[in-house]
């Protein structure tokens, strides 16, 4: 799952989506990058 499959299904997400999302390896690491390149 990356950020485009969340705005797809319009799901909200900030940071600690993206945090707990790794941890629970819903996420690639690769998901941050793409997060902080959002934010730009």
């Amino acid at each position: 799952m990356n950020l485009a499959d969340l705005k797809n299904r319009q799901i909200t997400y900030d940071w600690k989506t993206i945090y707990v999302g790794i941890i629970e390896n819903y996420f690639d690491v690769n998901i941050i990058s793409d997060y902080a390149i959002e934010l730009i």
